[in-house]
């Protein structure tokens, strides 16, 4: 059963986050051409991390069986937001590139190209434009959303 307020708290969670993430893409973009450049592939590292976390609240991936709080509201939001599992955002599509969180500055350096907003992987190239794309359409529809009256909220039942 879907609880209003989980499902409000997790809308504003994601849509923090997001706006999070997009002050880091706008800092990316203007680093591009300038001496903070070189400052590039520690931002998309932190992008990369930002939109893991979203990824995680929203298709709620490796929770334990047992850990019911929150995942009827992800459900029902990945549903509301007509995201798939083809968007770039989700789990099969992120697991990818979780590998360079754990990367040296040194290897960032090799793997981002700021300038074409790419992260290679394991030899494979990935563009961050889709993912940038996504996540600002996510933080436009729930910037819209929380800004309107709840009134979907009121179809849902307050139980815990």
């Amino acid at each position: 059963m879907i609880n209003p307020t989980r499902l409000r708290l997790l809308k504003q969670e994601v849509e923090c986050m997001s706006r999070f993430g997009l002050g880091l893409v706008d800092e990316l973009e203007a680093s591009i051409g300038t001496p903070a450049e070189s400052e590039a592939p520690i931002l998309v590292q932190e992008i990369i991390s930002v939109v893991v976390k979203i990824s995680y609240l929203l298709w709620r991936f490796g929770r334990r069986v047992t850990d019911k709080h929150g995942q009827a509201e992800a459900d029902y939001l990945v549903r509301t937001l007509g995201l798939s599992d083809a968007s770039p955002l989700s789990p099969a599509n992120m697991s990818r590139l979780t590998e360079m969180l754990s990367s040296s500055t040194a290897e960032l350096r090799v793997a981002v190209n700021a300038e074409l907003m790419t992260v290679t992987v394991q030899g494979v190239m990935y563009p961050l434009r889709s993912i940038v794309a996504a996540l600002r359409e996510l933080h436009t529809e729930l910037d819209e959303d929380l800004a309107s009256p709840a009134a979907e909220d009121a179809e849902f039942s307050t139980d815990a």
